[in-house]
């Protein structure tokens, strides 16, 4: 799950909340460094919060942004030196398949997806089929040639390298127009669900805790008193959600968004997922930040490297944005703001005055609040 931050003006309304599940906040208890934590770690791991809150700030520590500097580029390769205040962790790079059952798809899926794609090119070569599916040319080849022995293409023309160009039959065009009925997709070969599980496992925030060190980088452009910063680390340090609470314009959204800066890794996402016979669609060019790299054949081609994401939702979060939406005419799902947030920060900014109530989005989070 993401970590849920929660930003909201109405102080009375949250101090009722907070009393109502017995949770409190205690500033005196100081951010571990980096040179403190092997000591309080040998004494025996501490009992995690249930939740985290952090106080208003007092007026002498009023949000103010420092002055303007050059955002550190995003083109950069899988393991490029980290940027100031960024750590680049990797512990988890997907492995390009070698065979079908590798991929964790079966043979007519992805035949499905290279007919429906030869159906909008017309003719297309192999190489090329693979660069669109995400996979390599091996797999991609040993499944045109059994296509071509079920009379669903043919050979247009040869092409160096012992690939060719390649074109739907009569047979294989009917065949494609019927899945493209039922479903329009034929994007990059989408994941199995339990490939993706086991990466948001590997790449998740929980048990992780940034130095302060890190965490004062990563606030480094906003005027924070250390009393204030130490508040904030508590609740980074905890791994649950967390609220942040205080009069309208005072920095809460601008301390929540760069909350996920102190964990400064990025990680691996796929374009699309594949879920009881469905295909969602994760990667959103308009939430997510590919960062570039060297091209590498070892590496999935069905994965995207993104900064690890922050994703806002205003007073506009309904509760449809928090399932999946499906598009009957394309057949194709739309993964929730939650999903996209996964091994990252989703933001609920304006907590309260969504159109649904209150105890009803904060029911929807009781197990990550927790």
């Amino acid at each position: 799950m993401p970590r849920p931050i929660m930003s909201t003006g109405s102080l009375n309304q949250i101090d009722e909340l907070l009393r109502s599940i017995g949770v409190t906040s205690d500033p005196s208890i100081p951010v571990m460094t980096e040179t403190e934590r092997p000591a309080a770690q040998a004494s025996g791991p501490a009992p995690q919060a249930q939740s985290a809150v952090v106080q208003e700030a007092p007026p002498s520590s009023t949000v103010r942004p420092a002055a303007p500097r050059r955002p550190a580029p995003l083109e950069r390769s899988p393991e490029p030196e980290a940027p100031v205040g960024r750590r680049v962790v990797q512990p988890f790079v997907p492995k390009a398949p070698t065979s079908v059952e590798d991929s964790g798809m079966v043979a007519s899926e992805i035949n499905d997806l290279i007919l429906k794609f030869l159906l909008s090119r017309a003719v297309e070569s192999g190489n090329q089929i693979a660069v669109q599916l995400g996979l390599k040319f091996g797999i991609i080849e040993s499944l045109l040639r059994q296509a071509k022995v079920d009379r669903l293409v043919v050979y247009k023309n040869s092409l160096a390298g012992g690939d060719y160009l390649y074109e739907l039959t009569d047979l294989g065009r009917d065949r494609a127009r019927a899945l493209a009925e039922q479903c329009t997709y034929f994007g990059t070969a989408p994941v199995p669900l339990d490939q993706y599980v086991a990466s948001v496992k590997a790449q998740s925030l929980e048990g992780r805790k940034p130095p302060l060190a890190d965490i004062r980088k990563a606030f480094s452009d906003l005027d924070l008193s250390d009393h204030l910063l130490s508040n904030i680390g508590q609740a980074i340090h905890s791994g649950r959600g967390m609220f942040l609470y205080g009069s309208p314009g005072n920095g809460k959204t601008s301390m929540a968004e760069r909350v996920t800066k102190s964990f400064g890794d990025t990680i691996w996402i796929p374009r699309a997922i594949a879920a009881a016979g469905e295909i969602i669609r994760m990667f959103d060019p308009n939430r997510h930040k590919p960062i570039r790299f060297k091209e590498n054949p070892a590496i999935d081609g069905r994965w995207v490297l993104i900064e690890r994401p922050t994703i806002v939702a205003g007073g506009e979060l309904q509760m449809d944005n928090l399932e999946i939406n499906y598009i009957r005419k394309t057949g194709i799902g739309e993964a929730p703001l939650q999903l996209k947030a996964n091994c990252g920060t989703l933001l609920i900014d304006d907590f309260g005055r969504q159109r649904m109530s209150t105890d009803e989005l904060l029911n929807r989070w009781i197990v990550p609040l927790e």
